[in-house]
């Protein structure tokens, strides 16, 4: 049916997936999965320090300062 709509289209952005299982280890330190996904999260052009400021308020907002150097496991 070439020209009309499907029903898969009309979910299409409705549904996500997310998986089960982290895809990040589990020795990998707290900061460090964070840095790592301010890298993927943030704009291109953000700095270093953008970044880095990112990263503390988002360990900040959720109290994980006692754990920032701890692994992702523990």
């Amino acid at each position: 049916m070439r020209g009309r709509p499907c029903q898969a289209d009309a979910l299409r952005g409705a549904i996500g997936y997310v998986p089960q299982r982290d895809v990040n280890p589990p020795s990998l330190p707290v900061e460090r999965a964070l840095h790592y996904a301010s890298a993927v999260r943030l704009p291109a052009e953000a700095s270093a320090a953008d970044r880095r400021a990112a990263i503390d308020r988002a360990i900040a907002d959720v109290a994980l300062d006692g754990v920032r150097h701890g692994t992702i496991g523990s």
